[in-house]
Formats: structure tokens, C-alpha cells, sequence
């Protein structure tokens, strides 16, 4: 649309306090109605991550000194701010939590911390190794879909992996409804990568089923643009016109969808 010709970066002091509670749970269901949960408590936490199951053994298989426990999901919050507003947050977040979970832990240590988040923070290494030969593919794994329908998307994707008979690990920013699928193939073998194509393709038609977006995080690019008209319906027709009235010569980011 335009041509960025100056740049203003605004600053923010670094937190003075910082907390992170893990909630595990046997029921799939529960992870996202503990979202909710805690957003109706009035808690707005900083970040909040799933990992389900296919998550959770990757990441063990990868790191087994992690010891993630055995479960259908694990929620980590994020909380900062001044030390006694994080450590309020954090115990109506472990009330919250522990209503459906199995176990919750809150943790301002910093050491603890990091072996509480860590888990989180291999999971897209862990995932590339779940298949000796395989490597995971990126093809649009970021779809969105409302809190409420988090668990049939996880649920749909899983059955979608076995229809194709392709590993699928599932972790996301469960906070605002996003979902990362990571499908690995032998990239090497042809037949694996036209039912990947096929797979993701489902993926993203899932999510406009479930009044979501293929998009929640990294931009539409190449790869989702043709499903643009399907989920904007009308508002594209409305976005070229408006695209064609600030760039009537098409020479602003030329080639591209709109």
C-alpha cells in the first residue's frame, strides 16, 4: 500500500517482575476453557502457549532432562509487571487453572522459570526430529480460530495427520486463538509431499470453517492469498479499490494479490 519513509521507536522499561504458571491437563477441552477462565477473572496475562500431546512428546523425545509431564495439553502464562501486581496475577491464574487442571505450578524464580519455559521454547526444534528422515515443512501453519473452537481444530487437525498418514506436531498462542501445525515429511519423496500440499490445503479451509483466519500471526504471503477471497469474501473486492485509488499505476509492492 505504501512506501515507509521514517521510522518512530517507541521504548518500554523492562518489567521489574516477571512470573510463569504451567497448568497440565488431562482433557484437551479444558486448556482453552481455563483460557477463558482467566481472561473472565479480569487477567490479562502477557502470553499464554499451548502445547498438546503431540507437543509434549516431542519435546521429551528431543530433551528428555525436560520431562514435560504425560498429558492431553500443557498451558503456560506469562505475567509482568510490578512484583505485587504479578504475584496477584499469578495466584488468581493458579485458582483459575486449578479449577480443570491436573496440576499447576507458579513460579517467579528465575532459574525456575527458564525450566518451566523451556519446553515451550524447543518445541519447533523438537518437532523437525520427531521422524529420523523427516524435516518439517512450513507451508502456512499459523491459522487463528475463536477460543471456543481451539479444541475441535486440534481435534480435526489430528484426524486430518492421520487421514494423510503424516506426523503432526500442534503447539500455539493459545491466548488469541492461534494454532501452529508442524507436518514432517521426507521432503525426498514425492508422494509425501503432494499429501502434505493436500494436508495443509485442509488446514486452512479448517479455519475458515471455524470463523477463524489461515492467518493469525504471519501475514497472508504467497502461499495463502488464494484462500483471501473465500475468507474476505466482499471486503477483498473493497481492499483492490481502495488498493487501486493510493496506487492507480500498481508500482507499490508490485505483483501481489491486491
Amino acid at each position: 500500500m505504501g512506501v515507509v519513509t521514517r521510522i518512530r521507536l517507541r521504548c518500554f522499561p523492562k518489567p521489574r517482575a516477571r512470573g510463569i504458571a504451567m497448568a497440565v491437563f488431562d482433557q484437551l477441552d479444558d486448556a482453552p476453557a481455563t483460557v477463558l477462565d482467566v481472561y473472565q477473572a479480569g487477567i490479562l496475562p502477557s502470553g499464554i502457549e499451548i502445547l498438546d500431546s503431540s507437543a509434549i512428546k516431542a519435546v521429551n523425545e528431543f530433551k528428555p532432562h525436560i520431562k514435560l509431564p504425560d498429558a492431553e495439553a500443557i498451558l503456560l502464562f506469562e505475567v509482568d509487571g510490578n512484583p505485587p501486581s504479578v504475584e496477584f496475577e499469578g495466584q488468581v491464574i493458579k485458582e483459575m487453572a486449578g479449577k480443570r487442571a491436573r496440576s499447576v505450578e507458579w513460579a517467579t524464580d528465575p532459574k525456575r522459570m527458564g525450566e518451566l519455559w523451556e519446553g515451550r521454547s524447543v518445541t519447533a526444534a523438537a518437532a523437525a526430529r520427531v521422524r529420523p528422515d523427516g524435516s518439517r515443512i512450513f507451508a502456512g501453519e499459523d491459522i487463528a480460530v475463536p477460543l471456543s473452537r481451539v479444541t475441535d481444530v486440534l481435534r480435526a487437525i489430528r484426524a486430518l495427520g492421520e487421514k494423510y498418514g503424516i506426523q503432526l506436531v500442534n503447539y500455539g498462542h493459545i491466548g488469541d486463538g492461534n494454532v501452529h501445525t508442524a507436518p514432517v515429511i521426507n521432503p525426498e519423496m514425492p508422494e509425501e509431499v503432494e499429501k502434505v500440499m493436500q494436508l495443509v490445503d485442509e488446514i486452512h479451509l479448517l479455519a475458515i470453517e471455524m470463523e477463524g483466519t489461515t492467518t493469525g500471526e504471519h501475514g497472508v504471503g504467497a502461499v495463502r492469498r488464494k484462500y483471501a477471497p473465500l475468507e474476505h469474501g466482499m471486503a477483498l473486492e473493497y481492499m483492490k479499490k481502495t488498493k487501486q485509488a493510493f496506487d492507480p499505476k500498481g508500482i507499490m509492492n508490485p505483483g501481489k494479490l491486491i
